[in-house]
């Protein structure tokens, strides 16, 4: 693995006995504090993630929240929220820019600000179905028009449910849907693999050859599968 690479660095998160706080935290005035106030808050809601995890296990029994709930919960959050700095603060700030790109999968357990120990504004994370990157390619251009990227990183994980349906499962669902329209839906794609270092590989020649792709990131373009079950990191050359 090049040696130079930062996502070879990557270590996961560690964990602390902290809790979610109930009182208001203080306005952070500056982006130093900013950085620090989002370490430790990403890792107060690490702790009450997992607590909430184990939760679940030992009782099995607690039901996911409806949306109406998850809404409520943002009124028990907003009291402690600290403002984000905009764009104009950030630059006013003397603050660089993030130098990775990384495109990975929606599922909750490959979480890259985690497994990859992103601070704020190490790196900028595209979430998607598989981490797929055709369909993020549109998302890719216009977000690296803001900062210029140095690299590119696709990080698949094991254990996607994107190899755990077909193509010809999902259109035959949405058939029964919009009948009419079979013609169509027989020509859209879903992410769906059965390899999957192959589909790294698939993803890395799409970003190789893509000529709107700037020539560094298409030359920076690297391809990693995340371990869901031992937290490694590990590299697949084409």
């Amino acid at each position: 693995m090049d040696d130079n690479n930062p996502l070879k660095r990557a270590t996961p998160v560690p964990l602390h006995s902290s809790q979610v706080p109930s009182q208001p935290r203080a306005q952070v005035r500056s982006i130093p504090d900013y950085c620090q106030f989002l370490s430790t808050l990403r890792t107060d809601l690490e702790d009450h993630i997992k607590s909430t995890a184990s939760t679940v296990e030992h009782n099995n029994i607690m039901p996911r929240p409806s949306l109406s709930e998850l809404i409520a919960r943002n009124r028990v959050y907003e009291p402690s929220h600290t403002p984000f700095p905009t764009f104009a603060e950030i630059k006013a700030s003397g603050t660089p820019g993030p130098r990775v790109l990384v495109v990975t999968c929606a599922d909750p357990r490959c979480e890259p600000y985690q497994f990859l120990n992103i601070a704020p504004f190490d790196a900028i994370a595209i979430r998607c179905i598989g981490g797929r990157v055709e369909p993020q390619i549109p998302g890719i251009l216009a977000v690296d028009t803001l900062f210029n990227f140095e690299e590119i990183a696709v990080i698949h994980h094991t254990d996607c449910g994107a190899t755990m349906f077909t193509k010809q499962d999902v259109s035959r669902v949405i058939k029964t849907r919009a009948p009419a329209r079979a013609d169509e839906i027989d020509k859209l794609e879903f992410g769906d693999f059965k390899d999957l270092a192959g589909s790294v590989k698939d993803d890395l020649k799409i970003l190789r050859g893509n000529p709107y792709l700037s020539k560094q990131l298409r030359e920076h373009a690297h391809g990693y599968v995340f371990d869901i079950k031992t937290g490694e990191v590990f590299n697949v050359e084409v």
